[in-house]
């Protein structure tokens, strides 16, 4: 899984993510939870811890619906914790499409 996320984000910073985001994606020891967008539908999400053990939340997007692609992409962290790092650096929809609360932000069992 960790392949599949770097994989993703790196071709990011190609289009819609910026070069601050490299050195994190490069430190990444795991990805504890990971889901690639596909093409006008939910967006990607990944949670990471990094060397040093940090935490860090990633969101992408694609839209093809209109004049040409549009992407969108964006980390935030580091976080102490995986919650701060799921509660704060996640919206409710990307908690929702992986899988760890709904529309109203309102958390599921997110593991530790």
């Amino acid at each position: 899984m960790i392949e599949d996320f770097k994989i993703t984000y790196l071709r990011l910073l190609d289009c819609c993510l910026t070069e601050d985001a490299r050195p994190i994606i490069e430190a990444v020891t795991d990805v504890i939870y990971f889901i690639d967008s596909e093409p006008d539908e939910d967006p990607g999400a990944a949670v990471v811890r990094s060397e040093g053990g940090k935490f860090f939340a990633f969101s992408e997007s694609q839209d093809y619906t209109g004049h040409g692609c549009r992407c969108g992409s964006d980390f935030m962290g580091p976080f102490d914790t995986l919650e701060a790092a799921i509660l704060f650096g996640l919206t409710n929809e990307t908690r929702r499409v992986l899988g760890l609360g709904d529309e109203t932000g309102s958390m599921t069992d997110a593991g530790d």
